[in-house]
């Protein structure tokens, strides 16, 4: 099993040097998605999980997912 892993990692590698200009799309390609979901996440996590869970939000239900969904919707949470 492990040695089927790494014949699959030396395979890959090999197609990527052989045509450097995917090689480089790809790295680019990936680097942009991970860049760009640590800057979501960062921006989702500071704006309504970070503030509910903190209790300066304008909601204190910090257990509830509807708050959280709220507080990213921009509706205030109101209990029935």
């Amino acid at each position: 099993m492990v040695d089927t892993f790494w014949r699959g990692v030396r395979f890959a590698l090999r197609g990527l040097l052989k045509d450097k200009s995917f090689a480089v799309t790809a790295l680019l390609s990936i680097g942009l998605g991970v860049g760009a979901n640590a800057a979501i996440f960062s921006l989702v996590n500071q704006a309504a999980i970070h503030d509910v869970i903190s209790g300066q939000g304008s909601m204190n239900e910090a257990s509830s997912t509807a708050a959280i969904f709220c507080r990213v919707r921009g509706n205030q949470f109101v209990r029935r």
